[in-house]
């Protein structure tokens, strides 16, 4: 119980260096520190590039799980019309209208197309993946993960 308040405290006062996403400096990190085999819990959006290699050399050794948090504004982004969106790694701004047609589907397909290309790459690296909504109850989908994976061991 301490360990896990420790792990929550120091996740809740956590200050950055940086905004942006290296989820491979995370996984390298874990590489070198972790001797034994250990059961990893990797918590993201994966909205990040080449971290394929690392990831793969990470699952080969340890029992690695993927948590991807999504959320449904994102993945069905409602009719606002034309809004500015701010990326919130760069800082950069981009004006876009919500309630264009070609829009929606060219977002609807780059977000599939993203989803796909992680789920490939993590079925590759032979990572479990859960998949959680910011908006929803986390824990039925925890518990439903454990439930198979008890089934299939």
């Amino acid at each position: 119980r301490g360990h896990v308040h420790r792990i929550l405290r120091d996740l809740f006062y956590f200050k950055p260096k940086s905004r942006k996403t290296k989820i491979s400096s995370a996984l390298t990190y874990l590489q070198g520190v972790l001797k034994k085999r250990a059961a990893i819990f990797i918590i993201s959006d994966f909205m990040d590039e080449k971290f394929d290699q690392s990831l793969s050399l990470l699952g080969r050794k340890h029992d690695v799980c993927a948590l991807v948090v999504q959320d449904s504004a994102e993945l069905a982004l409602p009719d606002l019309g034309v809004i500015e969106l701010e990326d919130s790694e760069t800082g950069d701004l981009v004006t876009v209208d919500t309630s264009s047609a070609a829009f929606r589907q060219t977002l609807n397909s780059e977000i599939k197309k993203r989803q796909e290309l992680r789920d490939k790459l993590l079925r590759k690296s032979q990572v479990d993946r859960v998949e959680m909504n910011t908006g929803g109850d986390y824990t039925s989908a925890l518990v439903q993960f454990f439930a198979r994976r008890g089934r299939r061991r």
